[in-house]
């Protein structure tokens, strides 16, 4: 059946239901009619002679009458009411029936509509005549993607606008390094591609559609190495799970930009503004952030892997279980931030700041902490395997139950430390002067070779 038969039959149901009611309404009166004639022939009049009991008989007949003819307009009433429940719920599921294919009927033509906008926007995108054109292709999808309401168009509008990139990237093609002779050292920098007002307005509108549960954002692919990104991207960006491997995005500003589960490994991102971002999981492996500031950033299980972050600024930034094996953080300043169970295997953390950084239960194998300043720092239950401590600031650090095996502590200031339970046994460099002010009173061991090393640095 077809909207148009329903609404007509909907029609024909009701003018049926009027008719049936007037009928109803009809019985019901000449019921009450007759019922208002007929009642005295069922009490017959008294017959007795005497004037006293022939008062008081017909004073009962009348009042017999009145009662039964009250009753049966009551009960002919109850009828009256039940039939106008029964009307009024038949209308009701009219009404609802009706309200039901007009919302079918609008949802349909609003389809359409949608789908008449989506076919002329994807026309526009297309034309290879015109910059503005296509523009307003870009515009007309984001749009789309702003009014519905269904995921699944908003997946759409980022698949055609994630094509549109990469085949605009394509068209570009790929620079390649010029030819140089092999004994170079360096070979030179690929420079990176500048796009088109167009594309650049794609990547941003991806970035900025409404966030809906399930719906994947930008699929850039392998496109994306080595262009620059910069002017595309806004603070507060919305790239979650996007691959982004190998761009450009030195002095992005990105603050609070939403980036988990991207790929950005072997990204540049150096002087980027990543504070309060969102990287959970992220992959950063071997990527340059170089005094990028990534200040209350969440990088809550990022994987840093060989990344470059000398001179960033991490304050209050949560590494909680970050992977940072092999990272460079040359004078990075975590103040603050924390690396509960992070994994700095061999992290370089030269002249690095770390005052009141969380450190507990952090692997810091053979991790380079030269010079560091870790004033208050929390290292409770940490692994500092063959940690260079050399020169470092430890004053009032939470050295509890830490592992100090094959450590460098030479020169390292521990005023104040609290070393309850630490295992000092096999470290190097660590002379008795040096806990004088440190909190030793319960150093699970200290070196075998204490007495050599004490009397021949003193």
């Amino acid at each position: 059946m077809t909207d148009e038969a329903a609404v007509t039959g909907g029609g024909s149901d009701t003018r049926r239901l009027i008719r049936l009611a007037v009928l109803a309404v009809a019985l019901v009166l000449g019921l009450a009619v007759l019922a208002w004639v007929k009642v005295p022939d069922l009490y017959p009049a008294s017959t007795a002679k005497d004037v006293t009991l022939l008062a008081a008989a017909e004073s009962a007949r009348s009042q017999a009458i009145v009662t039964t003819r009250a009753s049966v307009l009551a009960a002919l009433a109850g009828l009256g009411a039940l039939v106008t429940i029964a009307i009024n719920y038949r209308n009701s599921r009219t009404a609802a029936h009706t309200l039901a294919i007009t919302n079918q009927t609008f949802r349909i033509q609003q389809r359409g509509h949608l789908t008449d906008r989506y076919t002329r926007a994807i026309e526009q995108l297309g034309n290879s005549e015109s910059i503005a054109i296509r523009l307003g292709g870009i515009y007309a999808l984001e749009q789309i993607a702003v009014d519905t309401d269904r995921p699944g168009d908003q997946a759409t509008v980022g698949e055609v606008l994630s094509a549109f990139f990469r085949h605009s990237i394509a068209q570009l093609g790929t620079p390649t390094r010029s030819v140089t002779d092999s004994s170079t050292p360096e070979a030179p920098q690929i420079p990176p591609l500048e796009l088109s007002m167009d594309v650049l307005a794609a990547l941003s509108v991806l970035s900025r559609l409404p966030r809906r549960e399930g719906v994947d954002r930008a699929d850039l692919g392998a496109a994306a190495r080595n262009v620059n990104l910069t002017p595309a991207l806004k603070p507060h960006a919305d790239l979650t799970a996007s691959e982004l491997a190998h761009v450009r995005l030195a002095d992005a500003r990105l603050t609070g930009a939403h980036l988990d589960d991207a790929r950005l490994d072997g990204a540049i991102l150096t002087g980027a503004h990543l504070d309060n971002a969102q990287l959970a999981r992220v992959d950063l492996t071997s990527a340059d952030l170089t005094d990028a500031i990534l200040a209350s950033a969440r990088l809550v299980d990022t994987r840093l892997t060989d990344a470059n972050l000398t001179g960033a600024t991490l304050t209050k930034a949560d590494l909680t279980k970050a992977d940072l094996t092999g990272a460079k953080l040359t004078k990075a300043d975590l103040t603050g931030a924390d690396l509960t169970r992070a994994d700095l295997t061999r992290a370089d953390f030269t002249g690095a700041r770390l005052t009141g950084a969380h450190l507990s239960g952090a692997q810091l194998w053979y991790a380079n902490l030269t010079y560091a300043y870790l004033k208050d720092a929390g290292l409770s239950l940490a692994n500092l395997t063959g940690v260079n401590l050399t020169d470092a600031k430890l004053t009032g650090a939470l050295l509890m139950g830490a592992h100090f095996t094959n450590a460098d502590l030479t020169r390292a200031d521990l005023t104040g430390a609290d070393l309850t339970d630490a295992d000092l046994a096999n470290t190097r460099g660590l002379l008795r002067s040096q806990l004088t002010q440190a909190q030793t009173r319960a150093v699970a061991s200290l070196p075998t070779n204490w007495l050599e090393e004490s009397s021949t640095g003193e």
